[in-house]
């Protein structure tokens, strides 16, 4: 809920998230819209690759799908953030989609080597301020991965109808669902092996 002052958002973060975005900051990282997009998607798929490598799972969508993503919503309804050094270089990125009084951060991703500065916690946290300012009342950090309750987020739950004209469609499509899933743990337990 961005309804409050920053000073607010502030407070409702965990200690550790804080201490983090301290450390961030002493190790003299910065948040910035980024000023060159292909850049940026060099950068954020191969940094979001080796997050699903480092998880033994496979990236689903290819390089020219994030860049047809972006050239459709960007810059209107997007807003692409990088953490960088001193020196320039890009060690974090961030996707965040935004519209009236919605965004959610899409995807974000980060160098391994440079973990230890802290820049995904600042990233976050520079992301809510900024569509907060963009006019935003909420944002979706989108899933429930336990490192996101750490910003304040509250948990969700949305309800899901699905109809269809032939109900037998609705069966094949989860039937379908199910296999995938389970092909793609089987996969991923070979690929371990």
């Amino acid at each position: 809920d961005l309804n409050v002052t920053e000073d607010v958002l502030y407070k409702n973060l965990h200690q550790d998230c804080k201490y983090s975005i301290r450390k961030a900051h002493k190790n003299n990282l910065t948040i910035r819209e980024t000023i060159d997009v292909n850049r940026f998607l060099d950068v954020f798929y191969e940094q979001f690759t080796d997050v699903f490598l480092k998880q033994n799972k496979h990236i689903v969508k290819s390089k020219a799908w994030y860049r047809n993503a972006v050239a459709t919503l960007y810059p209107q309804n997007m807003i692409l953030l990088e953490a960088v050094t001193t020196d320039n270089i890009i060690v974090a990125t961030g996707i965040i989609l935004h519209s009236g009084h919605y965004a959610a951060t899409w995807q974000t991703a980060s160098d391994r080597k440079y973990q230890h500065l802290r820049p995904n916690e600042l990233l976050r946290y520079e992301a809510m301020l900024e569509v907060k300012r963009r006019g935003a009342t909420y944002i979706n950090f989108c899933g429930t991965q336990a490192y996101k309750d750490k910003f304040g987020a509250q948990l969700v739950y949305v309800p899901r109808l699905m109809w269809s004209r032939y109900s037998w469609i609705i069966k094949v499509k989860q039937f379908s669902k199910r296999i995938y899933y389970t092909y793609r743990q089987l996969f991923t337990k070979i690929r371990k092996e």
